[in-house]
């Protein structure tokens, strides 16, 4: 190497360091926030916040007009409905009655059952039954063919959180364990 390309890379890096070194001043901030005591942080915000008128007096009236119009000694009871735009309760109410009327004509609900077993082989699911009855005594597996698979399930609960404990009871037993949707059928005593 000779010494002009030497010098050349010298002042290469001198003139990128230097670059490099004005960028990070120019990036810095211009103001430091002190952390003395006297330095004291304020915002208001207020002028953003949205105002609210009281919608029971509003509907009422002030509270002299509510007493005069009530002439006994007692206090006044306040009657005021509040009408609620996103309101659902009628939704819910038709769709909650849908879904049972569904259910009278099936004559089944919907629910879940916990799901240990799922395979070809009878004997292996003869197994897994007895095995839930080894951990859970008081459970009832079930042994259902879906060919060519047998599966064997336990307990019949309304949602996912009422058969959760049975889950757990049983996830360490068995190389899988679900919890699984299923149609039951309604059993009525008329």
């Amino acid at each position: 190497m000779n010494i002009d390309s030497i010098m050349n890379r010298i002042f290469i890096f001198l003139t990128s360091l230097s670059f490099l070194g004005i960028g990070f001043t120019a990036c810095s901030p211009s103001k430091t926030i002190g952390t003395q005591r006297d330095d004291v942080y304020n915002e208001n915000i207020e002028s953003l916040r949205i105002q609210y008128s009281d919608s029971l007096e509003n509907s009422m009236g002030s509270a002299d007009q509510i007493n005069s119009s009530n002439p006994s000694p007692e206090t006044p009871s306040l009657t005021a409905s509040i009408s609620t735009q996103y309101a659902i309760n009628d939704s819910l109410n038709y769709f909650l009655d849908e879904v049972t009327d569904r259910n009278a004509e099936n004559n089944s609900y919907q629910g879940y059952t916990v799901q240990v077993y799922t395979g070809n082989s009878r004997e292996k699911a003869n197994e897994a039954k007895n095995m839930v009855y080894g951990i859970l005594p008081e459970a009832s597996p079930t042994i259902t063919f879906d060919p060519p698979n047998y599966k064997v399930k336990v307990g019949e609960f309304t949602d996912r959180l009422e058969a959760q404990p049975t889950y757990s009871s049983l996830k360490g037993n068995f190389p899988v364990v679900l919890i699984v949707p299923e149609r039951f059928p309604i059993n009525r005593e008329d």
